[in-house]
């Protein structure tokens, strides 16, 4: 259904309109993909990206990946800026009521998961109550990632 209306880009932010508007495509940054039936599956989103030692990966697969033990209720990876200016995998961890798990076992899960070094959890786990969300009941990283490395300083301190 054409209703004829365009979008017009962000509001008081041509920057980030200019980026999105291709070719008279919105690129949104989405990243997905078909299965043999055809259908759709939006999996992650391209800024969400990490870089580790030159290698990139997502921080949905080693979410999925936490999800998988009974004791954790939600997880969210975020990148922690290590010296060398990469994003070290840092996982802030809700455990589920009454649940007990070490942070050992969480790395440990991922390490027998994922054998690629720059996939580990290199920044460690940090346990939380919640996490920080937008209105539409989605995480917001890059406050997570300040969530996670207030924590790390505090620990440090």
């Amino acid at each position: 259904i054409d209703i004829g209306v365009a979008w017009q880009g962000y509001v008081a932010n041509p920057e980030d309109t200019a980026s999105t508007l291709r070719d008279g495509w919105i690129d949104l940054g989405d990243l997905g993909y078909f299965d043999d039936d055809n259908n759709l599956f939006l999996v992650d989103r391209k800024k969400d990206v990490l870089k580790y030692k030159s290698k990139d990966f997502w921080p949905n697969e080693i979410e999925q990946i936490i999800a998988e033990l009974p004791e954790v209720e939600n997880v969210c990876i975020v990148g922690v800026r290590n010296t060398n200016y990469t994003d070290a995998a840092g996982a802030l961890v809700i455990k589920k009521p009454g649940a007990e798990i070490s942070k050992e076992k969480i790395i440990e899960h991922v390490a027998k998961r994922v054998v690629v070094e720059y996939k580990q959890l290199n920044a460690g786990v940090q346990f939380v109550d919640s996490l920080p969300m937008n209105n539409n009941g989605k995480v917001v990283r890059n406050l997570a990632r300040k969530l996670f490395e207030s924590l790390m300083d505090a620990q440090e301190s």
